[in-house]
């Protein structure tokens, strides 16, 4: 009886941290690191009680956010519910931290695109469209401004005349709208992505409070260790000669396809390079403060490029043993 009611006085405790949290992702400005934090009470919850415990944990959390939100909360809450509940209960069973990640990743996608088909019947809102269509509209209010200022603008000599100035801002603003088609294109890359590092961010914060508290959650193999499989160099190969053939390219569902795998597979690459220059690090004993100059060289274009070039050969030709004999 008083482990039982230890257990419940836990569960209350973990969703008032829930509540907490989602009242503030849903409420305030600082949401986007709130909706990371959501699932974390859970997922020590679930590592440390019973599956009954959790799933009357879970309940009571879902009815809380539904009294203090609305219907349109549950786009929120309940996928920070069910991925916590779901990578807590994979600790609790054993699995390895890759395999709970896995699971994780999987779940949250799924729970993401539900809270898309929710929020579309029940509100009549679909938040993707929305959120592109506000990024057009600024674009198009930003053209709007330029012609007006280079319409009053007087003609300066020794400068460039206002129709050249109005056509170098215009052809930059269609940059922009081809960057937004682009990212509507690679939506299924963006979302699988996104899963991905929600799954990895509660890892990570789980882990860290679990230990703390005296029950570890088992941590992810070290990064200089990853390595991928030399296949999917195969695969961004196939997809870039699919994006690149005439008759292929101009079939909208396997051109879309091409380019949602040409653009997960380069990511792949990317990580590919972060292991390979932990790896690198290390084996000499160099400082950590250098991932500091790799993420640096990530946000610089040209570095980005030579990154994920980098990331194909350690996949094609495993520089690793090459150099180092491992």
């Amino acid at each position: 009886m008083r482990y039982n009611l230890r257990t419940l006085l836990e569960g209350a405790y973990m969703s008032a941290i829930s509540l907490v949290l989602f009242l503030i992702a849903f409420y305030t400005p600082i949401s986007v690191a709130a909706v990371f934090a959501l699932p974390v009470p859970l997922t020590i919850y679930g590592y440390r009680h019973s599956l009954r415990a959790c799933l009357l944990a879970g309940l009571v959390t879902l009815i809380l956010t539904l009294i203090f939100g609305n219907v349109s909360g549950l786009t929120i809450s309940l996928p920070g519910i069910v991925l916590g509940l779901t990578m807590g209960i994979s600790y609790r069973r054993g699995k390895s931290a890759v395999q709970a990640l896995i699971v994780g990743t999987i779940v949250s996608l799924a729970l993401f695109l539900l809270s898309l088909g929710v929020s579309n019947v029940l509100l009549h809102i679909d938040p993707i469209q929305l959120l592109f269509d506000q990024m057009k509209q600024t674009v198009q209010m930003m053209r709007n401004q330029v012609n007006n200022y280079m319409n009053i603008l007087p003609p300066t000599q020794g400068t460039q005349s206002s129709p050249e100035m109005a056509k170098q801002w215009n052809m930059r603003l269609d940059q922009m709208l081809q960057q937004i088609n682009m990212m509507m294109n690679v939506l299924p890359a963006m979302f699988i992505l996104a899963s991905f590092i929600s799954a990895l961010v509660n890892h990570a914060l789980s882990r860290h409070i679990a230990k703390r508290i005296g029950q570890p959650i088992p941590a992810l193999p070290p990064l200089r260790d990853l390595r991928f499989s030399r296949s999917i160099l195969y695969y961004y190969f196939i997809a870039m000669l699919i994006m690149r053939i005439p008759g292929l390219s101009q079939i909208h569902f396997l051109n879309t396809a091409a380019l949602n795998v040409f653009a997960l597979l380069t990511i792949l690459f990317y990580i590919e390079a972060a292991a390979l220059f932990s790896f690198f690090r290390n084996r000499k004993g160099l400082s950590k403060g250098l991932w500091i100059v790799f993420l640096l060289l990530f946000l610089l274009q040209p570095f980005t490029y030579i990154l994920i070039l980098l990331g194909m050969i350690d996949v094609g030709f495993n520089l690793r043993s090459r150099f180092f004999g491992k």
